[in-house]
């Protein structure tokens, strides 16, 4: 089967290739989601097994989102490099042999390395996953492929506690990083009908990889320690906001920046980015904050994990279908519907006073999960399909920092709202996630009905 010709790239694989092809994108997302999200339930039995306390446990997750966040924009220059697909399998490979080692860790170092491995296999394939998604489908169904991926993310997130669950029951907490290694093998021998892609061979801009990783990584473990060390945390963010600055001037003197400065000077990808990192940050301080409302209003360990379950369970389903609607409505629009829902949703959660009116909790609910499946499959559209084709790397990168950033902004607007408000943290917490799509809802505003001149 040949590929497409340079001019005929808008039109993504042929049938039955794309079929292979988005199997592969699929099995590796879930992969990827799932095994992040199931190790949270594991970190009570990982603390206990070696010894070590909830503060130092902590570092398992932490060295994963360090991992991720330092090598996204470097794995998505690289790509336009040396080809997404390569890019791709490279980072897959990392992600299952950092699972294999993770599930032979004896000691938190060793786990945290293996970890961080983790997260720097899942930077590899999300930082090209976008790119790898538009150039496996036709121009007329990105919004299907991009709601597939949405609606694959939302079981993997929904179902990865309850395998984490269902697997310690029964064996040991190095089995839920060993589970991953089946679907992690059969991705990669899914990955020769992945998409070529046109390379760019340019020199790799090691200077900014490296203030790029002191940038973000300063970054994480600052908003990590401003609540429990603050002078440290303040001394990283300061060496970060350094950093930064000295990375944002080498990037503008030279003609290919790792940090896609071309494409935020785009208003629809800028507002793009902008909306995603509100939303995200907006999803974090919810899901945090959520399980101590609930129990503070007197619901249920199990009606806890139901209600948390059930967002995820309406984010697929609306992502989907705002997907289709995508291919042929206005995404921006319906970008500003679902940020305005999502509000919505999680505004409601505040009226509610008791476990009494638990109908109305799961109405809130189901509510938010609609909105934000409406919200991320035609912002995502925007920020994939906005860029030239040949900057579908960047566009890529873009898109999965935009998230991460938003966790690291959610985590750190969380932290302060629950130190100024000792009374109701909890209530403060969901304060701040509807703040933050106030702010995603205006900025949408501002993309779908610009000020005349």
């Amino acid at each position: 089967m040949t590929l497409p010709h340079i001019g005929d790239r808008e039109m993504g694989l042929a049938f039955p290739r794309r079929f292979w092809a988005t199997a592969c994108l699929l099995v590796t997302l879930a992969t990827i989601v799932s095994g992040s999200t199931s190790v949270n339930i594991a970190l009570p039995s990982i603390a206990a097994d070696l010894a070590i306390t909830p503060g130092e446990v902590v570092w398992v997750v932490n060295a994963y989102q360090l991992g991720a966040i330092v090598a996204l924009l470097p794995a998505a220059a690289l790509g336009e490099m040396i080809g997404y697909r390569v890019v791709f399998r490279i980072g897959l490979s990392v992600f299952v042999l950092g699972a294999f080692l993770c599930s032979l860790s004896g000691s938190l170092p060793a786990l945290a390395a293996a970890r961080a491995l983790q997260g720097l296999g899942s930077a590899g394939v999300l930082g090209v996953m976008g790119a790898m998604v538009r150039h496996t489908y036709p121009r007329s169904w990105l919004g299907r492929g991009l709601g597939l991926n949405s609606l694959t993310a939302s079981i993997a997130t929904a179902s990865g506690p309850l395998i984490g669950s269902a697997l310690l029951s029964f064996v040991e907490w190095p089995w839920v990083f060993a589970v991953n290694l089946p679907l992690g093998i059969l991705a990669l021998s899914l990955t020769a009908a992945l998409p070529h892609s046109t390379k760019f061979p340019a020199r790799f801009n090691w200077q900014g990889a490296a203030l790029n990783a002191v940038t973000f990584g300063a970054l994480i473990l600052g908003v990590g320690h401003l609540n429990t060390v603050p002078l440290l945390g303040l001394a990283e963010i300061t060496l970060a906001l350094i950093s930064g600055t000295i990375l944002l001037r080498h990037e503008l003197s030279i003609t290919r920046p790792l940090i896609p400065l071309d494409l935020l000077a785009m208003p629809s990808l800028a507002s793009a980015a902008g909306v995603s990192m509100f939303c995200f940050a907006a999803q974090l301080a919810a899901l945090a904050s959520l399980p101590f409302y609930f129990a503070e209003l007197g619901v249920t360990r199990q009606e806890i994990a139901f209600l948390l379950t059930l967002c995820p369970c309406c984010i697929a389903p609306a992502a989907v279908l705002a997907g289709r609607l995508s291919d042929t409505c206005r995404p921006d629009l319906l970008c500003l519907l679902g940020t305005a829902v999502f509000g919505l949703g999680l505004g409601s959660l505040l009226l509610v006073h008791s476990q009494s009116q638990m109908l109305a909790l799961v109405a809130a609910m189901a509510v938010a999960g609609l909105g934000f499946g409406f919200f991320q499959t035609p912002n995502n559209r925007i920020l994939v399909t906005s860029a030239p084709i040949e900057r579908s790397g960047g566009a890529s990168g873009l898109q999965a920092m935009a998230r991460e950033c938003g966790f690291a902004l959610g985590a750190s607007l969380l932290g302060l709202a629950f130190a100024m408000s000792p009374q109701h943290p909890a209530a403060a917490g969901v304060g701040v996630s509807v703040a933050l799509t106030v702010g995603a809802t205006a900025l949408g505003l501002a993309r779908c009905f610009p000020p005349r001149s």
